[in-house]
């Protein structure tokens, strides 16, 4: 499933691919709101976009892959940071970065945490206050769509930890280890 949240006023975006495996119409929204934070982007701004990968979500297919590099054909300035641990899900960025390599003015970072994929993008586009803000509605989005209240929110804390609060998943995304008991 994917989830997300958008601050236009600020040309940013956080999403996640959490609980059940991404759809075509979970891609799709990836897609749109990608799209969206471009395109509404001012000529002169810097889109930015934080994507959140649960480690247990299936990369997606060549198909989907192709169409999600191709979203990205753009002359606008933009930031992606990819939040995951998953090798899948890395090795799936760089193959879209290998169909659709960045244009001038474009970055895009693979990150193992989210508080670092802050650090990133505020060290590239200047402060970005709403990214907390919206990390935690795409938290709440996420607990309030997931299907199986105990497996979901399991893996809800493994791929959005509450930043500050101690993790216990997981290859998560603050990067910290499970306790195994």
């Amino acid at each position: 499933m994917y989830v997300f949240a958008y601050d236009p006023k600020a040309s940013t975006l956080v999403g996640a691919k959490v609980g059940e495996p991404c759809t075509d119409h979970d891609y799709e929204l990836i897609i749109e709101s990608v799209t969206r934070l471009v395109v509404e982007t001012p000529a002169n701004g810097v889109a930015c976009f934080v994507l959140v990968i649960d480690p247990e979500q299936p990369p997606p297919g060549a198909v989907w892959r192709k169409r999600l590099a191709q979203a990205r054909a753009t002359t606008k300035a933009f930031r992606f940071a990819i939040v995951s641990s998953s090798l899948a899900e890395i090795g799936t960025e760089t193959a879209i970065r290998w169909l659709r390599p960045p244009a001038p003015g474009q970055e895009v970072a693979t990150l193992p945490t989210f508080p670092e994929a802050v650090a990133w993008l505020e060290a590239q586009a200047g402060p970005k206050p709403s990214l907390r803000a919206l990390y935690a509605r795409v938290r709440e989005q996420a607990q309030r769509a997931g299907g199986e209240p105990a497996r979901s929110e399991g893996r809800l804390r493994a791929a959005l930890p509450v930043e500050g609060a101690p993790n216990q998943a997981a290859g998560n995304a603050l990067g910290k280890p499970r306790e195994r008991s």
